[in-house]
């Protein structure tokens, strides 16, 4: 990522700089991403589960590692020498739309090579493996997977985001001269 500040905060020489800047930031990243529930006391990742479907027979499986931008806006505060503190707002731009698993369409029919993730499932007082059941409800929790089939289960946009909002803490490992272009 690269950052650029507004004002210098990191200055010996400081005169009549503030002793703080606003800043704002942008960059090229990578994500890895995994999407699971919580489902009869067990972790079940989504994605080799193919819920989703391309077109009216495809099943969708896609690739967890995927590209990014991130960029946002903060301030921070030179709290003494090469220290300071701020607060940021970012918002990262990914390069698919399975972050949570929703992009496609419904599911028309269970995939043919299915493979159903070898977990129990817990329902009250019985333990049994994972089923045929379980994916369709998995596919569309209402109950309606069938009339739903073929249908649009995602909002439409072609790409995923998430936004975050944080507090950072920054020491400066370099020289406190060299942020300043000032003589």
């Amino acid at each position: 990522m690269g950052e650029f500040n507004f004002y210098t905060i990191f200055n010996k020489k400081r005169q009549q700089t503030p002793n703080f800047t606003p800043y704002i930031f942008a960059g090229i990243g990578i994500l890895n991403h995994d999407p699971y529930v919580r489902y009869g006391g067990q972790r079940v990742r989504l994605n080799p589960l193919r819920l989703e479907y391309d077109e009216i027979s495809n099943p969708t499986i896609y690739s967890t590692w995927n590209m990014l931008l991130p960029f946002g806006v903060g301030i921070k505060h030179n709290l003494k020498n090469s220290w300071a503190i701020g607060a940021e707002i970012s918002y990262r731009l990914a390069f698919t739309d399975n972050l949570d698993n929703v992009s496609k369409y419904y599911a028309t029919s269970i995939p043919q090579y299915l493979r159903v993730p070898n977990v129990e499932i817990k329902d009250g007082d019985v333990t049994r493996k994972f089923g045929i059941e379980d994916w369709e409800y998995l596919a569309d929790p209402s109950g309606n997977l069938f009339t739903n089939a073929g249908l649009a289960r995602g909002d439409g946009k072609t790409k995923d985001g998430y936004m975050t909002i944080g507090i950072t803490l920054t020491y400066s490992i370099l020289s406190t001269d060299c942020f300043s272009w000032r003589k």
